[in-house]
């Protein structure tokens, strides 16, 4: 059940960035012909949201990969390494395109140049964006909470975050389609705006990768909450330490605990059952979960 919940997960993900896919190309095309860079700049906004849509449908697919024995962790691993890749391109584009918008708007202010013209297409276009974009992010909530998916809900925030880069776009565009003049500032200062939150959500992106790559443990909140899931079951005295990490989006953790010195094999064996169900319960995204067991005293 949960295997073909996951699958219809996948494929309304894959379906979002398909749809997201034409809207990229929309912009892009209508960005060129219409000399709108802010546009431009939320065509790259897409691009990254597309991106990460296909990182997320990557980590599924590694992580549904079988262990072997030149694997003992999975195949996660790979995934973050592609994702530390699509954050450092997405971050350079994003930088390339803001500084040629501020040298555009040094020009402009030292009265060296002026800006082109820009069609309303251009504002057409960003309605287009924001209208589609609140659709995807409507459907991708509602199916999120049905099938309690989190790549789903993932990408439902993706799609807000497009949506207003649209919405401010829009706004942006309004009164330079309009009323041009010295209102063609706004589309230069929009796109540097837009490129400078796709640079923040690229740095973010290759942090939470290197940190995965770095063995960074999980939050001091879920260690916790981990080492109490383990201390409430019968039979054990203390938690004396849990090791955490993540594995490809997944969580690989293990715990020391305490029993009785005198219990026998089977006893402890089902305490470590009951420690694993309590936590696999909890948390479904457990790639390696061990628990060690010392004698108290």
């Amino acid at each position: 059940m949960q295997s073909i919940q996951s699958d219809k997960e996948t494929r309304y993900v894959v379906a979002g960035a398909a749809v997201n896919a034409l809207l990229l190309v929309m912009k892009v095309v209508v960005a060129f012909c219409a000399h709108s860079a802010a546009l431009m700049a939320d065509a790259i906004h897409s691009l990254f949201n597309i991106l990460a849509d296909g990182l997320s449908i990557t980590f599924t697919v590694f992580n549904r990969k079988a262990k072997n024995d030149a694997h003992d962790y999975g195949y996660g691993r790979y995934a973050t390494v592609v994702c530390l890749g699509v954050s450092v391109l997405l971050f350079v584009l994003a930088f390339f395109w803001g500084f040629r918008c501020v040298e555009g708007l040094v020009r402009f202010l030292q009265g060296m140049g002026a800006f082109p013209y820009i069609h309303w297409m251009a504002a057409v276009a960003a309605l287009v964006s924001m209208l589609v974009l609140w659709a995807l992010s409507r459907f991708a909530w509602r199916h999120a909470r049905q099938l309690k998916g989190e790549l789903l809900a993932d990408g439902a925030q993706r799609y807000d975050f497009d949506m207003w880069s649209s919405i401010g776009t829009f706004i942006a565009l309004l009164p330079v389609v309009f009323m041009a003049g010295k209102w063609k500032v706004l589309d230069s200062l929009t796109s540097v705006v837009i490129c400078l939150f796709v640079m923040y959500e690229a740095f973010m992106m290759f942090r939470n990768a290197l940190d995965e790559l770095l063995d960074k443990s999980l939050p001091e909140e879920t260690e916790h909450n981990l080492a109490q899931l383990a201390a409430m079951t019968e039979g054990v005295k203390e938690v004396t330490g849990v090791l955490s990490r993540k594995v490809g989006g997944r969580m690989a953790v293990e715990i020391n605990v305490t029993m009785p010195a005198g219990d026998t094999l089977q006893t402890i064996d089902g305490r470590v059952k009951e420690i694993k169900r309590r936590i696999e319960e909890q948390y479904t995204n457990i790639t390696h979960l061990a628990i060690h067991v010392e004698p108290e005293g």
